[in-house]
């Protein structure tokens, strides 16, 4: 228990567990209390979705993570599923190229080189992904210690960068 209104549970990052686990802590929490669930993996939200849904505790909030096939779906199908997060995975080739060339340039780059992260709901969802799929569309805009990326040219090549053009 972090504080009397916030609970957090170790849920795992599978469906099978996430389930196990929320159903375990439903026991203690009152049927009136609102329930937020942010999980670290997709599956994770999915399972504690599974729990309390089979219990009949529809009145939730959920934030998936990971951008994949299951987070996806229940962001556009879910009602309750009001936010979805990534980090692009499969494309940090895109950048990890973009990031050799430079290197290869003699370009001085950053320590650190961020990832491509956004935060959909369902009002933006479509500005990455295409409807109904998994297919990224457009990628978020660089942060401004990764403009460097940009100059390398790279990107371009791709054209599903935000900016970049």
């Amino acid at each position: 228990m972090l504080s009397a209104s916030a609970v957090q549970i170790n849920t795992g990052d599978e469906v099978d567990t996430a389930y196990t686990a929320m159903k375990n802590e439903l026991q203690d929490i009152p049927a009136g209390r609102h329930i937020v669930v942010y999980g670290i993996t997709d599956e994770s939200t999915l399972g504690a979705w599974r729990a309390l849904s089979g219990a009949g505790r529809t009145d939730v909030l959920l934030a998936g993570n990971g951008g994949d096939a299951t987070g996806l779906a229940q962001l556009r199908t879910t009602p309750q599923w009001v936010v979805e997060s990534s980090p692009f995975v499969p494309e940090w080739g895109e950048y990890l190229m973009a990031m050799a060339h430079a290197l290869a340039d003699g370009m001085t780059v950053p320590a650190e080189t961020d990832a491509p992260l956004a935060v959909f709901t369902k009002a933006n969802l479509s500005q990455y992904y295409a409807p109904g799929s998994t297919t990224v569309k457009k990628l978020p805009a660089l942060s401004a210690a990764d403009e460097y990326l940009a100059k390398t040219g790279v990107l371009q090549k791709f054209g599903n960068v935000t900016g970049v053009s």
